[in-house]
């Protein structure tokens, strides 16, 4: 991690990445080590008067969880999380610094739901 990050919300956003990169690649003992600090993260921004990044860093945990699971097979409690994490992003407020990496256009829901619709494509074309 770059030493000059110090804000908690910056630090929450590098390990987010990480941790979606550690779960989409499937290393997922390297995820859940980010996820874990994403916890620290949020429990550390808990104790100050930043509600906004609280939950932006909650959404991220459990975004990140639901990639965790995801590669753990668990698709249901994958798909429950997403959306338990994009119903919290959706009715928080909006703020520049989060919402261009966390739209929802972008976000991992959109892209199960796009891989699915091109698997069904393809299987259908192969026929």
């Amino acid at each position: 991690m770059p030493t000059a990050v110090y804000a908690p919300p910056a630090k929450a956003i590098i390990h987010f990445a990480r941790a979606l990169g550690a779960a989409r690649s499937g290393d997922l003992a390297t995820a859940q080590v980010d996820i874990d600090k994403l916890s620290e993260l949020k429990a550390a921004l808990e104790g100050t008067n930043q509600p906004h990044w609280v939950g932006q860093v909650e959404v991220q945990i459990l975004a990140a969880q639901a990639w965790l699971l995801h590669g753990r097979g668990d698709r249901a409690e994958a798909s429950r999380l997403m959306q338990a994490a994009a119903s919290l992003k959706d009715g928080s407020e909006k703020h520049v610094a989060s919402d261009c990496i966390q739209c929802a256009s972008c976000s991992p829901t959109s892209r199960w739901n796009k891989g699915r619709r091109l698997q069904r494509l393809t299987s259908t074309k192969r026929r």
